[in-house]
C-alpha cells in the first residue's frame, strides 16, 4: 500500500474540517467553474490508488467525549441510507477544500434533541477518494507541484485522517454533528470529532437504552452507550 503522510499543527476544535481550505486563493469568479465537483465512488484496485494521511496534534485529547459532546450542535445514532459521493469543491468559499464524502443519513435517536427522529439529513464527512487529477487541485500549490513531479502517478487518491473510519452505506453510528453552512450551502451536517466522531453501533433492533453497543475506534472494543453519553 503506498502512503503519503502529512503532519497537521495544533487545531483547538478537531471537528473543522476544511483546515487549508483558506491557504488557498479563491479561484478568479470571472474564470470557468469547475467542471467536476463530485467524484463518486468506485471500486478500485489497490495498486491504482495512493494514501494520503493526516497525521496531528491537537490542543485536546480525541477521545474526550465530552468535549466532543458539548461541542457538537447535535449528537444522535444515525443510520447511513446512502453514499452519494466525494465533494472537493466548496460554493461558499468559491475554492477547491479537502474532500469530504457526502450522503443522506435517518436520525435514528437524538441526544441533543436539535434534529428529529425519523429525519433524513444530508451529512459530510472528512476524508474520501477521488481521482489523482482532483485530488491535486485540493492542495497548496507547492504540494501540487511536488505530486504533479510523481514518476508515477495513480488513478486514485484516498485521503483520510490517521485512525479514522471510513463512513459505510447501510450501516448504523454514533455521530457527532455541526452545522455545515460555512463550507456548504445545501443545509447539510458536518460529521466531526474524527475517531470519536464517528463510531460502529451494534444492531440497534436488539438493543435499547444503556445496553446499546458503540465501538470505540481507539480500543476496537465495544462500549456501553451510557458509558460515553448521560442518557
Amino acid at each position: 500500500m503506498k502512503k503519503i503522510s502529512m503532519l497537521l499543527f495544533i487545531c483547538i476544535l478537531c471537528g473543522c474540517f476544511a483546515n487549508d481550505a483558506n491557504d488557498k486563493k479563491a479561484p478568479d469568479s470571472k474564470q470557468e467553474q469547475p467542471s467536476s465537483k463530485v467524484v463518486e465512488q468506485q471500486e478500485t484496485q489497490d495498486e491504482d490508488m495512493i494514501y494520503f494521511e493526516h497525521e496531528g496534534y491537537f490542543a485536546h485529547d480525541l477521545r474526550d467525549t465530552a468535549f466532543a459532546y458539548e461541542n457538537s450542535i447535535e449528537v444522535a445514532i444515525i443510520h447511513v441510507d446512502r453514499i452519494d459521493g466525494v465533494e472537493t469543491y466548496s460554493s461558499v468559499f468559491d475554492a477547491y477544500i479537502t474532500p469530504q464524502t457526502f450522503g443522506k443519513a435517518t436520525i435514528l435517536k437524538s441526544f441533543k434533541n436539535v434534529l428529529d427522529e425519523q429525519q433524513e439529513i444530508t451529512f459530510y464527512r472528512t476524508g474520501g477518494k477521488v481521482e489523482f487529477n482532483e485530488f491535486v487541485k485540493t492542495r497548496p500549490e507547492k504540494e501540487q507541484e511536488m505530486l504533479l513531479k510523481m514518476e508515477k502517478k495513480p488513478k486514485y487518491v484516498k485521503e483520510y485522517f490517521t485512525g479514522d473510519i471510513d463512513v459505510e452505506e447501510g450501516k448504523t453510528y454514533l455521530a457527532y454533528l455541526v452545522e455545515d453552512s460555512d463550507i456548504h450551502n445545501d443545509g447539510a451536517y458536518a460529521i466531526v470529532h474524527y475517531q470519536t466522531g464517528l463510531r460502529e453501533v451494534k444492531d440497534t433492533k436488539s438493543q435499547s437504552g444503556s445496553s446499546i453497543q458503540v465501538r470505540n475506534n481507539f480500543t476496537n472494543e465495544w462500549e456501553n452507550l451510557d458509558d460515553i453519553i448521560d442518557l
